[in-house]
């Protein structure tokens, strides 16, 4: 009867030299929960201001970032902040890109472009998608009715979908407006 000893050291398991079960590398290894950087191996903690986050791997790759978009990963394949407008830059990677995290409207406006321009991080907004006489509004079906009858936009924490809409011609588009993304227009009898 063969007998494989283990050794459990802060929850990862070292097989014995002679045993032949092989290792194996459960995902609870890389997600480790943190709220600061200092409890994590790799000194970057993933999170969104004081959420619980997991820590960002020790191990990186060139041009990796973290959720939030704090940190990168650099060509010494370690984490380094992100930098912000105006900061000196070798690529787009290292510049801050905002996110739409926990923000149900961003939607609603462009988020400006990161990128690396002349060794400067800068923000460019890019060009209006619905053009002309037309504006961005969440789709009718992000919305809710309340008990009370008052629109409530989805909590889903994504980036929710837009549509181009017409609004303020006087004419609900029961296509693609609504009391709640048109008031103008669509007024509840």
């Amino acid at each position: 009867m063969l007998v494989a000893l283990m050794l459990v050291v802060s929850g990862c398991i070292i097989p014995d030299k002679n045993a032949e079960t092989p290792v194996v590398k459960t995902p609870s290894q890389n997600l480790q929960q943190c709220t600061e950087h200092s409890e994590c191996a790799s000194k970057v903690c993933d999170h969104y201001k004081k959420d619980l986050g997991n820590c960002a791997p020790k191990r990186c790759e060139i041009g990796e970032k973290t959720d939030n978009n704090n940190y990168y990963c650099n060509n010494e394949l370690k984490w380094e902040k992100s930098k912000k407008k105006g900061t000196s830059c070798q690529n787009d990677f290292e510049c801050f890109q905002q996110t739409c995290f926990m923000n149900p409207r961003c939607g609603l406006n462009q988020i400006p472009k990161a990128s690396c321009e002349g060794g400067k991080c800068v923000l460019e907004a890019g060009p209006d998608p619905c053009g002309v006489g037309m504006s961005t509004a969440l789709r009718k079906d992000q919305y809710n009715l309340d008990q009370d009858g008052n629109c409530q936009e989805s909590m889903a924490q994504m980036v929710l979908p837009t549509v181009c809409i017409k609004c303020g011609d006087s004419i609900c588009d029961e296509e693609t407006e609504s009391e709640c993304n048109c008031p103008k227009d669509c007024r509840s009898s």
